[in-house]
């Protein structure tokens, strides 16, 4: 549990818990029972992250949401009916990560069909309906693009109407600096 708490590495994790049992003196130069390898570390973590994930226990620690996306090209396999073969071809798709604040722990992530806030917020709201989530949820973060902050139509309006208050809107402020700097070094060096 602390391993992931601190973000430790298996190995340190191991280092450390083998330090512990031999200063508690569970662990003797001659008797290697207690010793903790760093794949049984990590089989472990394995077990912490699923009871985790099946008891949603992080929800409780939430307070806020931060989504960032961008569009990607994706693989996907396609069916030709005429020929009932299988191809795969290349399409762009929507893809948006959600993080959980404080902590910074990885949510969901989702694909909307579309970069429209109204799409985006029924996704994550779809994602976070149920859960103890959608009634403690405070603080959602984004970048400032229009489709994110707009005051009728964007992602933060959308999903505060869906869940019936108002949140705290937070701006990512290394966004809001790029496209300013952006135009400087245009400005100085040209165009790259």
């Amino acid at each position: 549990m602390m391993s992931e708490r601190y973000q430790l590495s298996d190995r340190a994790s191991a280092a450390v818990a083998n330090a512990a049992l031999k200063n508690a003196g569970l662990m003797m130069d001659l008797d290697k029972t207690y010793v903790i390898d760093k794949n049984k570390l990590r089989r472990e973590r394995e077990k912490y992250r699923n009871i985790l994930s099946e008891e949603a226990i992080f929800y409780k620690f939430i307070d806020g949401i931060y989504i960032d996306g961008r569009k990607d090209a994706t693989l996907l396999t396609a069916h030709d009916a005429q020929t009932d073969k299988y191809y795969h071809k290349t399409e762009l798709q929507e893809h948006i990560v959600v993080v959980g604040e404080p902590g910074a722990c990885y949510f969901t992530h989702v694909s909307p069909q579309d970069g429209r806030g109204i799409t985006i917020a029924n996704e994550v709201y779809d994602a976070i309906k149920g859960t103890e989530l959608s009634d403690t949820l405070k603080v959602v973060g984004t970048d400032g693009t229009a489709s994110m902050m707009g005051n009728r139509a964007g992602f933060t309006r959308c999903l505060e109407e869906k869940l019936g208050r108002p949140l705290q809107w937070v701006v990512c402020l290394l966004h809001c600096n790029e496209l300013p700097l952006r135009h400087v070094f245009v400005e100085l060096d040209g165009t790259t």
